[in-house]
């Protein structure tokens, strides 16, 4: 939401895994146009020069899809934030996240006798 010209970021998990899809939600009304961008911050935190993990063009609350890129360093330090074009606003609350060498899933699989 546009809240004393904040985005706010829903609520995410603290560890993601490189090249995995994953859903950031972002609450707030926009102006026609507006584009929300989620960012990562180097391991030290700084968004001097951030990485764009995902883009959404909307005017209300929505899911961006983003994906951390295979050439981020692992590491615990990270901030992820949301920006949007239209209010332009950057100053947004930053989520603090660890980015992880390997995902835990499951597989379905199925034992016949004999396989």
């Amino acid at each position: 939401m546009v809240q004393d010209n904040i985005v706010i970021i829903g609520n995410i998990p603290t560890s993601w895994c490189k090249t995995t899809n994953f859903n950031i939600p972002s609450t707030g009304t926009y102006t026609a146009g507006n584009i929300f961008t989620a960012q990562l911050s180097n391991l030290t935190g700084s968004f001097s020069s951030p990485t764009t993990l995902g883009t959404l063009t909307a005017t209300t609350s929505e899911t961006i899809i983003g994906t951390i890129p295979n050439t981020v360093v692992l590491g615990n330090g990270y901030l992820m934030r949301v920006i949007s074009s239209t209010p332009s606003i950057a100053n947004n609350p930053i989520k603090t996240i660890n980015i992880t060498a390997l995902c835990q899933c499951l597989l379905n699989a199925s034992m016949a006798t004999g396989n």
